[in-house]
């Protein structure tokens, strides 16, 4: 069982909605790749929250792990398309899932000792989410893999609390402005020199380091691959490619994929999610190809 907490929520554009938060996202994808997943967060007793809920009944998922704020909204992001095909983000502040509480069925997830769990740092931008993430950590079997995506929203992230997912991590994924604020002023020849520095100080097994459409990297033990995207494939838009990579990524490591194989799978996959609309295929056929690749599960 794989064990995702953060955060779900509406990523709102200017013409469309669409429910999304990358935790989420990596959990969907797994989870139609045919992993036993099991996703934990908080939304509003408002009409967006039972929307939601709805979905993810719909898709399997067990609404039990999903807890029901009395107050606060359901989770909301406004995204704002430039004309580069990036974004802007508009991330609310005082959401449900900044309230996800530490509940009995949280605990017993945890005791289980699932074959991977999975956090962000956007749910820790608060003192009460970055409370929860520090007692899953502590609770679980340490011989419990930690897979953790460096997501860092502007007044999102504390040093604090990107130090301490660093320590919590065995396997890491960031972009390039990502890992540009954890190197302030650091010429760009000396990316391997950093990544390097990372994985020594924080004791990483895998980083995955992230070039938009520039491609892919990634670091594991003393060897490093990289992976550029497919250039003939349409790009519709870019939100959550990199949730789609880090699932892929996922799924190839918990699968024994070799390194070359897996970074080359997860670009292919990120390059796929760019070519719909939003991060969510709404065709689960799209998903048969990566089955057959990724193989039977374990």
């Amino acid at each position: 069982m794989i064990l995702v907490i953060g955060e779900i929520l509406f990523d709102t554009f200017p013409d469309y909605r669409r429910i999304g938060g990358a935790p989420f996202n990596f959990a969907f994808h797994l989870k139609k790749l045919g992993f036993p997943v099991e996703f934990v967060s908080r939304v509003g007793r408002d009409a967006r929250g039972d929307e939601i809920l709805h979905f993810l009944e719909q898709h399997g998922f067990d609404t039990g792990y999903i807890q029901v704020d009395p107050i606060l909204p359901t989770g909301r992001v406004d995204i704002i398309p430039k004309k580069n095909g990036d974004h802007e983000f508009e991330i609310l502040t005082s959401q449900a899932y900044d309230s996800i509480q530490y509940s009995l069925q949280l605990e017993k997830l945890v005791r289980t000792n699932p074959g991977l769990i999975y956090f962000g740092t956007l749910v820790q931008r608060t003192a009460a989410g970055a409370r929860l993430i520090e007692k899953i950590m502590v609770e679980k079997n340490k011989k419990v893999k930690t897979f953790c995506d460096l997501n860092l929203r502007p007044q999102c992230y504390t040093e604090k609390s990107i130090q301490a997912s660093l320590n919590w991590a065995d396997m890491i994924k960031l972009n390039d402005d990502e890992l540009l604020t954890l190197f302030p002023g650091t010429p760009w020849a000396q990316t391997r020199r950093r990544v390097e520095s990372l994985m020594a100080a924080h004791d990483l097994e895998t980083v995955i380091l992230t070039h938009g459409s520039e491609g892919s990297e990634w670091y594991s033990g003393p060897g490093s691959y990289r992976a550029v995207p497919d250039k003939k494939q349409p790009v519709t838009d870019t939100v959550g490619a990199g949730d789609g990579f880090a699932a892929m990524a996922a799924a190839s490591i918990l699968n024994k994929i070799p390194t070359q194989k897996a970074i080359h799978l997860a670009q292919t996959f990120a390059s796929r999610i760019c070519s719909i609309k939003g991060a969510l295929p709404s065709d689960e056929n799209f998903y048969d190809e990566f089955k057959e690749k990724i193989g039977a599960q374990p």
